[in-house]
């Protein structure tokens, strides 16, 4: 097969970044459950796994023994290569997706048998998982219209499994379909994207292992989408419910740091740039758009830490390249509730840190027209600067200490720029 060299379908910035995505996208190579993989390579047994359709957004390897059907995509071997081969293998294996995804994108997709799926990914936090799924259980909204898929980013998926189990036993039959896939390769990109593999429904929406839709938000969304039925995404109101008392490392003003994005109105509201686009933790796109873009990018998106996101910023970002517009539905409701351990300076730190860096990372890949420069960061330091010392002089603790933290977090943006400091392992891997 020779794969694809240009992308027609889509706009220069979009296939620019799904090429370089899906270059920097880890390798599996899947293997009988008493056979190793080759030395420095990313092993996956394939009995750990019910179903490879969770690769289907996964550049893949398939050696000798790994029984059952392989994704179209996937560089199926009759033999174990040597360490020096691999290279070349992944190199194929990725190009082998890409050629999948642009001729899936050309394609049409068949009717779906289901209006909604619900994506949530979870990593080591089964208790918060499982009162996702109970919340998602009791939505008013027909059972049979909507199904829900868990996915577990963890190694070991047996305590997840053990708690699904049970929870579905309780429902007795009844509520959506659900379904537990596991995805071990750490990020919340790859992880969404298992569980984009998996669906059948024509919109996606996601929620976070740590959100609590309100019984009405499911029906809002398709309101919603009735409405815009042209929408690129449609996201609503995130409400953090902050636990009392209130953590001491919390103040005013700093309720965006653990995803509060209130709404007021009742109207939809149509997002006008980037730092408006909604957020992971409500959001929603229909399946075709996101197959055709190849899923959330693994550039962006944290990796077994709650701190670099930015990943549904870049994939809307990727949508509106395309012409397609992004709203916000104020009636679509969840409730954010972070465990009392992201209450820490340091994740004040590292999110306000890949906040400052979302622009110029967004920029870089053809995202957005503009950003600042290194100059204009330079400016933004200095008034950070020149604020913090007034309020200090006012004895205005509060905004002192919101300053000096951001100052930092500019710091450490002028120095990406200038190329002294990676602040994200993926931005070492660019081709």
């Amino acid at each position: 097969m020779t794969p694809s060299k240009q992308l027609p379908s889509l706009s220069a910035a979009g296939a620019a970044l799904l090429r370089r995505d899906v270059m920097t996208r880890r390798v599996v190579w899947v293997h009988a459950p008493e056979a190793t993989p080759p030395p420095g390579t990313l092993g996956w047994p394939h009995s750990s796994i019910a179903d490879l359709a969770v690769l289907g957004l996964v550049p893949c390897v398939v050696l000798p023994g790994a029984e059952g059907p392989a994704p179209n995509h996937a560089v199926v071997l009759d033999a174990t290569p040597d360490a020096e081969a691999t290279a070349p293998i992944e190199a194929c294996a990725r190009e082998l997706l890409l050629d999948s995804l642009l001729r899936a994108a050309a394609a049409s997709e068949p009717a779906s048998p289901l209006r909604f799926s619900v994506i949530i990914a979870t990593y080591q936090r089964v208790a918060r998982a499982i009162q996702a799924v109970q919340a998602c259980y009791d939505l008013a909204y027909p059972h049979e219209a909507y199904e829900l898929i868990v996915v577990d980013n963890d190694q070991d998926h047996e305590p997840l499994q053990a708690a699904l189990r049970a929870c579905q036993q309780e429902q007795d039959g009844s509520g959506p379909a659900l379904r537990l896939c596991h995805m071990p390769i750490t990020g919340v990109s790859v992880a969404r994207n298992a569980g984009i593999s998996l669906t059948r429904g024509e919109i996606i929406a996601s929620l976070d292992d740590d959100c609590l839709p309100e019984t009405a938000w499911l029906a809002k969304l398709d309101e919603a989408w009735q409405a815009l039925p042209d929408a690129g995404v449609i996201g609503g109101k995130l409400l953090l419910q902050l636990p009392d008392p209130a953590p001491e490392v919390f103040q005013p003003g700093w309720e965006a740091l653990w995803s509060h994005l209130p709404l007021s109105g009742d109207q939809l509201i149509r997002c006008e740039g980037w730092r408006s686009y909604p957020w992971g933790g409500n959001w929603s796109a229909r399946r075709d758009t996101l197959l055709r873009l190849g899923g959330f990018p693994w550039r962006y998106g944290s990796r077994g830490c709650p701190y670099a996101g930015g990943e549904e910023i870049a994939l809307g970002a990727a949508i509106a390249l395309e012409g397609l517009p992004l709203y916000l539905s104020p009636a679509a409701t969840v409730v954010h509730s972070p465990s009392t351990d992201r209450y820490t300076m340091e994740h004040v730190r590292q999110t306000m840190a890949a906040g400052a860096l979302l622009e110029h990372r967004l920029y870089q890949d053809g995202l957005i027209p503009t950003a600042a420069s290194r100059w204009g960061t330079l400016g933004q330091m200095l008034r950070a600067a020149g604020t913090m010392v007034a309020a200090g002089m006012l004895g205005q603790r509060a905004m002192a200490r919101d300053r000096r933290l951001r100052l930092g977090a500019l710091a450490n943006k002028l120095l990406v720029q200038w190329g002294l400091r990676h602040v994200y392992p993926q931005d070492t891997q660019n081709p």
